[in-house]
């Protein structure tokens, strides 16, 4: 069950990836997910609602009530860490604590963000909260792991204008890249012990 904001939404998007197997159901499945589920919604939080939509507490309480059983994918946090810049409720680690009490014991890997903008709610000053805030949660969480893709991801693959979305290119490397960190978080074998996650990939791709 991958549960995403706006950053989400071009990784299944035939505009941003033509190729059918760029995407990150294709890519899920190469790691050997047997079923994948998206609910990805633009300018989504865990807390806020924009414009009466589904915010990422209702996603994942609905899958709660439908008796989920599986892995949670949570590219989630852009919009709550700008949102308690500016006043939102706070702090981050509150509203991670909400998502992972409806996530029960199912397995969560949750990733880090980055931004390039240097001013405003979504400065990337603001943004080391969520991964520390994350790594913290660990030890509360045993089923949660962090991809760590703050520091995967390459400058060159940002919008230039947004600063914020990705290029085709960063949605193919960001879709790869998950599902890689995915298949690391919780193999066939059983979860790694290690809470922060990488996809193994090589930064130049």
């Amino acid at each position: 069950m991958h549960i995403g904001d706006s950053t989400s939404v071009g990784l299944e998007s035939a505009d941003f990836l033509h190729n059918p197997a760029y995407r990150l159901t294709a890519q899920y499945k190469d790691v050997g997910v047997k079923n994948v589920t998206t609910d990805i919604s633009g300018a989504r939080a865990i807390i806020e609602h924009w414009n009466n939509q589904p915010n990422s507490l209702d996603a994942i309480k609905k899958f709660e009530a439908q008796g989920y059983q599986g892995c949670y994918v949570l590219a989630i946090g852009n919009n709550d860490v700008a949102n308690i810049s500016v006043g939102g409720a706070g702090p981050i680690s509150a509203r991670i604590d909400l998502m992972m009490q409806h996530a029960g014991s199912n397995p969560v890997m949750w990733l880090t963000s980055r931004t390039l903008k240097t001013s405003g709610p979504y400065t990337d000053a603001n943004f080391p909260s969520l991964s520390n805030a994350l790594i913290a949660a660990c030890e509360k969480y045993p089923n949660l792991r962090v991809f760590d893709w703050r520091n995967e991801v390459q400058t060159a693959w940002y919008q230039p204008a947004d600063k914020i979305h990705y290029t085709s290119h960063g949605y193919k490397e960001r879709a790869e890249r998950i599902a890689r960190a995915l298949a690391n978080a919780f193999p066939a074998s059983g979860a790694t012990s290690s809470c922060v996650v990488h996809s193994g990939l090589s930064a130049s791709q």
